[in-house]
Order: structure tokens, then sequence, then C-alpha cells
């Protein structure tokens, strides 16, 4: 009888198994950390909001001061120049700023142009913002002097 004692069998190790899945652990963090780290840099320049309405924004217009003996009506000249053409002063108006979205600015880039929003439509007449809820209502039609002169 010759028979051989059984073989012990190899007690089997994970720490080879372990140790390999542990550094691709911390690799993969280590790549997710950098991600963020880049995403966190570039944050401001990908997330630029800008308000489309007139809530919050500074009026930047002042009607001229009227001269003596004026009759208070509105300056006769053009007030801004939109793309070649001039504008005129129509009327002053009250409006809800969160219905004036804007539209641009002049020629000269400095004065903000709003246009009027309604329902379903968009009203293409430019305003210029004079103070919180107040508006210069403008035109490309000259205006005509009404006492003849």
């Amino acid at each position: 009888m010759n028979e051989q004692p059984p073989k012990a069998s190899r007690p089997v190790s994970f720490a080879k198994t372990a140790t390999v899945f542990g550094i691709l652990l911390l690799a993969a963090y280590a790549v997710v950390g950098l991600m963020l780290t880049h995403d966190r840099r570039q944050g401001p320049a990908l997330e630029h909001l800008e308000e489309a309405t007139a809530v919050g924004v500074p009026a930047v217009y002042q009607l001229p001061e009227q001269a003596e003996g004026d009759d208070g009506t509105l300056p006769r000249e053009p007030i801004v120049v939109r793309d070649g053409t001039p504008l005129y002063a129509r009327k002053q108006t009250d409006q809800d700023e969160w219905l004036m979205l804007k539209a641009g600015t002049d020629d000269g880039g400095k004065i903000p142009l709003y246009h009027r929003y309604r329902k379903r439509k968009m009203t293409f007449e430019y305003f210029i913002k004079l103070a919180p809820g107040e508006y210069l209502e403008l035109t490309p039609e000259k205006p005509t002097p009404k006492d003849g002169s």
C-alpha cells in the first residue's frame, strides 16, 4: 500500500488581486478629482447667465433738461442711431420691466435698447430705460412740430 498522503491544497490568496483592485480604485478617484478640478476652474467661463429682461438693469439714459420757456415736449433730434437709422422720441411710457426684452444697443454700443413682449407676438418698437418701470418709446419717424415752427 503505497498510498501517498493527500496533497495539501494551497490556500487561495486574494492579496494580489485586492492590491491591484485597490490601485485601480485609487487611480479612478484621482482621475475623477482631476476632472472636477478642471470643471470648477472652467465654471465661470462656461456658466455665464444673462438676464434677458430689463429687471435690475440700471437706466443709462437721461432726458435732457428742458430749456426755459419750452413747452415740455420731447427732444426733436435723434436720440440714438440703430443700424444706421436715427430713432426719435415718440412718447414717455410706463411698462412692466419683466415684459421689456433686450433688443441690443445703439450703434455706439453704449445705450441698451428694449422691445416690449406681448402674448404670442413681439413688437418691434424700441424703448430706452429712463428709470425703473419708465421708458422712452422710439420711432424712426421724425416728429413734426405742433405749432408749425
